[in-house]
């Protein structure tokens, strides 16, 4: 969430009038080093994926590691070529697909993606194994597997997904529902960006004194899948926004030729369910005439 300057948050109760008692302000505990690492693992789903993050980068070290072995085993003397070879069609994909694995990326559900390189990876290492065990093995073969399946290969392209971040006054990473009282005090909030993979309910939930006092613009990751996790739904996070007075407005790229640009379209109950980014303006919001130009 962006909207204010780059200091640490500080909690409390707004500042008393002059004249009152001055009492300290409670500011956020602060985790560093391993302390940090430690206050992450707390959470379930955070330590499922490094744990199953952690085992799959071992699995992919012992086989890219046994690989290389049996490229050398199968080739004897051609085995500097074939190495060499083995390591290029590893990054082939990369080099090939990197664009297009980001366009992927962003048009369809990232944990459905990652699952699917997951699978991916372990088809190729168990076929590769089954070919070993049973004395079938050729070096056409393991070259084809690792086209497929390389640490850096088809099977892993998608499993880093596209981080698009533009220029922000402040960045701040708080407990849902708390926003206003890390806002409090700091100036006008012109526009803020949430990505809380299901749960922007919640926090616009702890909003709400900000959005009427600020009005400011919205950038939100909508995703039904995601929301239903969290307990709600795409419609309800926008009767709850429509209720404050803000339109949704589905952000999508259009291209034209070789050209690329953002196209924004209005969001209604035709549309639901929403799995894209969304633009949320206020109706009031001076921008809201810009957008309606740029829509038509």
């Amino acid at each position: 969430m962006s909207g204010g300057p780059d200091r640490d948050p500080v909690i409390g109760p707004p500042d008393t009038p002059s004249g009152g008692p001055d009492k300290p302000r409670p500011t956020t505990p602060q985790h560093t080093g391993l302390r940090r690492i430690g206050a992450a693992l707390h959470y379930r789903d955070f330590r499922v994926l490094w744990f199953g993050a952690f085992t799959s980068t071992i699995g992919t070290w012992m086989q890219k590691v046994a690989q290389n072995w049996l490229v050398l085993t199968i080739t004897g003397s051609s085995s500097a070529f074939f190495l060499g070879l083995d390591s290029f069609l590893g990054e082939l994909p990369i080099l090939l697909f990197t664009l297009v694995g980001g366009v992927i990326a962003d048009r369809h559900d990232r944990r459905r993606l990652l699952l699917m390189s997951q699978y991916i990876q372990m088809t190729t290492a168990f076929t590769l194994a089954a070919l070993v065990y049973f004395n079938r093995i050729h070096i056409w073969q393991v070259l084809t597997l690792s086209v497929i399946t390389e640490h850096t290969g088809m099977g892993t392209l998608s499993e880093v997904p596209p981080e698009q971040r533009g220029l922000v006054s402040g960045t701040h990473e708080v407990p849902v529902e708390i926003g206003d009282l890390v806002l409090a005090g700091r100036g006008p909030v012109a526009g803020m960006k949430i990505d809380v993979e299901g749960f922007e309910s919640h926090v616009i939930g702890g909003l709400l004194e900000t959005l009427r006092r600020d009005r400011p613009w919205i950038v939100a990751e909508v995703i039904e899948e995601h929301l239903r996790r969290a307990g709600t739904s795409s419609a309800a996070l926008l009767a709850k926004l429509a209720g404050l007075g803000y339109e949704a407005h589905a952000i999508s790229l259009r291209r034209t030729g070789l050209r690329h640009g953002l196209q924004l379209a209005r969001l209604g109950a035709r549309d639901l369910p929403v799995r894209s980014d969304v633009l949320f303006l206020p109706e009031d919001s001076p921008l809201r005439a810009a957008v309606l130009a740029a829509e038509h």
